[in-house]
């Protein structure tokens, strides 16, 4: 089997030489074919080696992570982000099919890291339009959002999410417009973690919903809503008093 060919960027020296002894003591599948401390050189190595995945760090002496990504003519291959600095908007990164490691890397989280690359690897976005999305999220609060489905990557406003609901490790996405849902190979807990901020609101362990969708909250039957699209939604005993705080402090920010 070939070997995950990768190039790793990054100024700081220690970082970089403990995360390439990771990689080979833990990744047998990853072989690291160069390094670069710099957006210079980053580009240049990068040219050079052509690889399928690139550990890139997002600040450097003379700029940034984005910067290599959108002056590098070479372009096949998919991007984790490594950084130590939780003031960048991390989230963006998830909204943006984008994964990222936290320094210092440790050995499990490198492991999931690789992971999600082979699981995603066949399902190829142009990685310009995936940068252009993280940009957009981090400056307008995360309205866009990229799910990865069977066939590749779909890019939606998370305003048109009207719930989310969990099978098993899939959700589906109900989409405003959209007849059918679409299916991605996550557990709705990823998406509440996404969403929550963006007025959604887990009322059952298989649902999360849109509450700008909620048109009634029924008492009736032990408690369920009305969504504007028909949909009929159950609210568990446990989550009713959370819902309804949550839609309190929803309205008032209306």
């Amino acid at each position: 089997m070939e070997k995950i060919r990768t190039v790793i960027v990054d100024d700081e020296l220690h970082c970089l030489s403990a995360l390439k002894q990771l990689i080979a003591k833990y990744c047998p599948d990853v072989v690291v074919s160069g390094t670069a401390s710099s957006v210079r050189e980053a580009i240049v190595k990068i040219q050079d080696v052509q690889p399928q995945l690139v550990f890139m760090d997002i600040r450097m002496p003379d700029g940034d992570g984005f910067q290599v990504l959108e002056r590098v003519e070479y372009n096949d291959f998919e991007v984790i982000f490594t950084t130590a600095h939780k003031e960048y908007a991390l989230k963006a990164f998830e909204f943006s099919a984008i994964h990222y490691l936290l320094k210092p890397v440790g050995r499990k989280a490198l492991q999931e890291a690789i992971s999600r690359y082979t699981g995603y690897c066949n399902t190829h976005m142009d990685m310009s339009r995936k940068i252009r999305l993280v940009k957009e999220n981090i400056a307008s609060g995360h309205k866009k959002i990229i799910l990865p489905v069977s066939a590749g990557f779909e890019i939606y406003e998370t305003a048109d999410i009207i719930r989310c609901q969990g099978e098993g490790a899939y959700t589906e996405i109900f989409i405003r417009g959209q007849d059918r849902p679409v299916i991605v190979s996550q557990h709705v807990g990823h998406y509440e973690e996404l969403l929550v901020d963006q007025g959604f609101a887990r009322v059952h362990k298989k649902h999360l919903v849109n509450l700008n969708f909620v048109s009634k909250f029924m008492r009736s039957g032990g408690g369920y809503l009305l969504l504007s699209d028909g949909s009929e939604i159950i609210i568990s005993d446990r989550r009713k008093a959370y819902f309804q705080q949550r839609l309190k402090d929803f309205a008032r920010g209306l």
